[in-house]
């Protein structure tokens, strides 16, 4: 997330099977000062969000096209101090049968919407409140 302090941390966590059992999301997180080793505590579910949502207008929030390869996409969203939206998604990818790493796709700034807003676009009012850590 380079040097700088990251607020309204969200990530979300898609690997395959169903969307149920294999989707994470952790929202509200930071500050978060850049290069900083933390550990963020996820939920299963507590999205409406789909593996074929594009934050970024580009990037899906899972590529499933290459099952053998493609395990998981990690995908985070988070504002500067400026009130810029940022947003980083990682594969994890599968390099030999044993061995697994994680992959950067893309970093983008200037994003229109940051997970928590494309969540609440699509959730009922009522259900918009997402835990504080």
């Amino acid at each position: 997330m380079g040097e700088g302090v990251a607020f309204n941390v969200h990530s979300f966590l898609y690997g395959p099977l169903d969307a149920i059992s294999n989707q994470y999301t952790s929202w509200n997180n930071g500050p978060i000062q850049g290069k900083s080793e933390i550990s963020i505590l996820s939920t299963h579910g507590a999205t409406v969000l789909s593996k074929d949502t594009k934050v970024d207008g580009e990037h899906l929030l899972y590529d499933d096209s290459e099952k053998d390869y493609r395990i998981a996409r990690l995908t985070t969203t988070y504002h500067d101090i400026f009130g810029i939206i940022h947003v980083s998604i990682f594969d994890y990818v599968r390099q030999f049968p044993t061995l697994h790493k994680w992959m950067h796709i893309n970093t983008k700034s200037g994003i229109e919407h940051d997970l928590e807003a494309l969540d609440n676009q699509r959730q009922p009012m009522q259900v918009q409140r997402k835990p504080i850590k």
